[in-house]
């Protein structure tokens, strides 16, 4: 099957499911007009962190540019990229299985401006660190790897005088948000929109708000159990 069929497939099958108005929609969300709304979030490394699973299935490690092949089973597409960032002197730590690479989070020791996704920048304060793109390969999802790999990173950050982790979430990415208030993030007060036209231009804004938006959320999904970082 051609590239031109398949896409005129995907084509039918949205309209037949969203209908002429739903289509329409999603084009112009798409492609016309796009925003996002994140959330930004701080963790005190200096209180009582999650404990690591305990498993070994997985090695955990920075990722360096041997690792790199490691990469193709589960994030080939990604791999021009993790390569720039290396560069850039950002962190990736990443969970291995069986040579392959499993799990990847970034993390930039200062203020972090995004080529790839929202072109903004991230402004941290000093002692805090951004942490940012968290993936993890289907087969792994739901194992704990994704925390022992924060894990990992956090302790270590924290070995060089950091203080706080400081991530941006997307509002509407409920799961999201309950597993990082689960491991003990809270709201920082500040949210950024990110507004795209045209797929090309970005509008960017910055606000502070005093109540805590995700109180409810937070409330919920808060861990009970705690152990004193390593």
């Amino acid at each position: 099957m051609s590239k031109d069929t398949n896409w005129l497939q995907k084509i039918k099958q949205n309209w037949q499911t969203l209908g002429l108005l739903g289509f329409i929609r999603r084009i112009y969300h798409k492609w016309v007009w796009q925003s996002v709304e994140l959330v930004w979030l701080r963790l005190d490394l200096t209180q009582p962190l999650p404990s690591a699973t305990g498993r070994n299935r997985w090695q955990i490690k920075f990722l360096t540019d041997t690792d790199l092949p490691h990469c193709k089973r589960y994030f080939e597409q990604h791999i021009p990229v993790y390569q720039r960032l290396l560069q850039q002197g950002l962190l990736g730590t990443i969970g291995i299985v069986d040579d392959d690479v499993v799990a990847i989070f970034w993390v930039s020791p200062k203020s972090y401006f995004d080529h790839d996704q929202y072109h903004c920048e991230f402004i941290v304060e000093e002692q805090e660190f951004y942490q940012f793109a968290g993936e993890v390969a289907q087969p792994l999802r739901g194992s704990g790897i994704a925390l022992d790999v924060q894990l990992y990173a956090w302790h270590n950050m924290q070995l060089q005088g950091y203080h706080y982790s400081i991530c941006t979430i997307d509002s509407i990415n409920v799961p999201s948000l309950k597993l990082h208030f689960h491991v003990g993030f809270d709201e920082c007060g500040k949210m950024t929109r990110v507004h795209r036209y045209l797929g090309r231009y970005y509008w960017v804004k910055h606000e502070c708000y005093n109540e805590p938006k995700f109180k409810a959320l937070a409330d919920r999904y808060r861990r009970k159990r705690l152990i004193k970082p390593q």
